[in-house]
């Protein structure tokens, strides 16, 4: 029943992209040795071979797709999405287990680093990276990126950048009553970084300036973030927050939600 569900949306583009899109990080950090993806593509590119899955498949069929259940044992090899799913989850498993078992080796790494940094700085450094309710902070704050420096804030002139450059299709477009955006919407910040050490679950928290107003609200760290498990790196560690004023502009603009924007701005 949830397989027929499905059919109707397998062939669709946006199913299409989300696997070429899989298939194309798998590609990105497959493990040198790994011929998981070759088996899987057959010679094709990831987008032919997508194109040809979708279009040899029976799951996009409802009656072709009842018939090859009610006797896959015998067909199973031979269909494509049953092979591709068999080769993928059989991976994704063998992978799972073996980052669980690691799991006491990569503890007692960690705890060995903790008590290094603890000897050299002692108190001095916050118990971050604990699951422990704590206050962090830090300065807004850009960095280098990329050959260029990544500003403190982002605004929505970005994300429209994002819809047109791409020609306005999934998965850069935007829902239709995000077009034709005011001028204020534009230049209203959206997401902002700073200092502040993520690392250790407190994604939704509330980011409060010197003046105790809430700024945001904290969702993610860059990239460079991640090994704030280890050692903290205020050159590049960053916090990234969705700007408070972002939240206030959509809902005034986009989603006319006059009540709560009076509320929340006492206007």
């Amino acid at each position: 029943e949830n397989i027929n569900g499905l059919i109707p949306t397998i062939s669709t583009d946006r199913e299409k992209n989300l696997f070429k899109m899989l298939l194309k990080e798998i590609q990105e950090d497959i493990y040198p040795g790994d011929n998981t993806l070759t088996q899987l593509l057959g010679g094709k590119s990831i987008d032919s071979y997508v194109e040809h899955l979708v279009g040899t498949t029976v799951f996009t069929d409802a009656k072709k797709a009842t018939e090859f259940l009610t006797n896959m044992s015998s067909k199973r090899y031979q269909e494509p999405m049953v092979y591709a799913s068999d080769l993928l989850i059989s991976k994704n498993k063998a992978a799972t287990e073996a980052f669980s078992k690691s799991s006491p080796a990569r503890r007692g790494l960690e705890q060995k680093i903790a008590n290094q940094a603890f000897k050299v700085y002692g108190t001095s450094l916050p118990p971050d990276a604990t699951f422990t309710l704590r206050i962090s902070d830090g300065t807004v704050k850009g960095y280098n990126y990329n050959g260029t420096t990544a500003p403190v804030m982002t605004t929505y002139f970005g994300m429209y950048d994002r819809h047109y450059s791409h020609g306005q299709v999934f998965p850069w477009s935007l829902p239709e009553r995000w077009a034709n955006p005011p001028m204020d919407l534009l230049k209203a910040p959206l997401n902002f970084v700073s200092t502040n050490d993520i690392i250790g679950g407190n994604s939704g928290s509330p980011m409060i300036n010197k003046n105790k107003e809430c700024i945001g609200l904290i969702f993610d760290g860059n990239i460079e973030s991640l090994p704030g498990n280890f050692i903290f790196d205020e050159e590049y560690n960053r916090t990234v927050s969705v700007h408070a004023g972002g939240i206030v502009a959509a809902m005034r603009y986009i989603y006319k939600a006059d009540r709560i924007v009076k509320e929340l701005t006492g206007k």
